[in-house]
């Protein structure tokens, strides 16, 4: 990831990771500030925290994306990596400290934009935003190209 954004080729990394403990999300912080050059800024960091309990969601997922990953595909069955993966989650929740606003003070919280599900009462699902979560999503937009994000 630090040798992608270093070399100019892009200018955003996405790193999906399951970051659950404190010390995993620091240790991803500290080494995108030490990237700092003499020529470039540090990298900025966030961390996008999504908590699913939905079983039918997660059979889902598991279904249509984590059997067919190169974790799985080829190794074993997809009944058997189902199972596993079933297991990484259980295992995932013994170890996970959720973002905290007073444990994580020098992480910032945003809360997603209001969606069309939102406006119906519902939670959950992957409904479009709605307009006022249009203009939020304008204004965090404006917020972060005016303010960067600074690693303490």
């Amino acid at each position: 990831m630090g040798n992608y954004l270093s070399s100019k080729e892009g200018e955003v990394a996405i790193l999906d990771a399951t970051n659950t403990t404190r010390a995993r999300r620091r240790m991803v912080a500290e080494f995108c500030a030490n990237r700092r050059t003499l020529i470039d800024p540090p990298f900025r960091v966030f961390f996008v925290e999504s908590i699913c309990d939905d079983p039918d969601v997660i059979n889902s997922n598991i279904t249509e994306v984590k059997i067919n990953s190169p974790d799985y595909k080829g190794i074993m069955t997809q009944e058997e990596a189902k199972e596993d993966f079933l297991k990484r989650i259980e295992n995932y929740k013994l170890q996970y400290e959720p973002l905290d606003e007073e444990e994580d003070e020098d992480l910032s919280f945003i809360k997603h934009g209001e969606s069309e599900y939102n406006q119906l009462g519902r939670l959950g699902g992957d409904s479009p935003l709605s307009e006022n979560g249009l203009k939020y999503a304008e204004k965090l937009r404006e917020y972060f190209e005016i303010k960067p994000m600074l690693m303490q």
